[in-house]
């Protein structure tokens, strides 16, 4: 990995961070957030830190949970891309939520059953991908469709 990769990644992780302090922070703290999410106080802290060995990024599930709780749009909490309020127009797109929730699950499962780990923001795009594969005909996207399409990349 070079030192310029590196770099980035550690941009993106400092940009995700102040993303999520900047939503607690309008939520009325890490706490409130929290709540609002329905995740663990300590969880949401944990991205909010700046101490080596404690900072942590949120995984797909509850990356989805803050946007929602905060009412943003995901990829902008995630890559700092594009509008972020949730009810935004401007080429935004009606999510449908279940067709998003089994893609999630699938993506989740597909990289847990390989054991790889992805970052927020490449498993933000990658959840975006599948999105556009399916929106147009959600009845045809399976969980099973996209586990195998993750292990497959892999």
């Amino acid at each position: 990995m070079t030192s310029a990769t590196t770099n980035q990644r550690a941009a993106a992780r400092i940009s995700l961070r102040l993303r999520i302090l900047q939503l607690a922070a309008e939520c009325g703290g890490v706490v409130a957030l929290a709540r609002r999410a329905g995740l663990a106080p300590s969880t949401v802290a944990q991205y909010t830190t700046e101490r080596p060995g404690r900072a942590s990024e949120p995984g797909a599930i509850a990356a989805l949970k803050l946007a929602r709780a905060a009412n943003v749009r995901l990829e902008w909490l995630v890559s700092g891309e594009g509008s972020k309020n949730a009810g935004s127009v401007g080429g935004a797109q009606r999510v449908e939520a279940s067709l998003l929730r089994l893609i999630l699950e699938g993506v989740e499962e597909g990289l847990s059953s390989t054991r790889r780990r992805m970052p927020v923001a490449k498993k933000a795009e990658l959840v975006a991908r599948f999105y556009e594969l399916f929106a147009d005909e959600p009845g045809k996207a399976e969980r099973g469709k996209v586990i195998a399409l993750v292990k497959a990349a892999s």
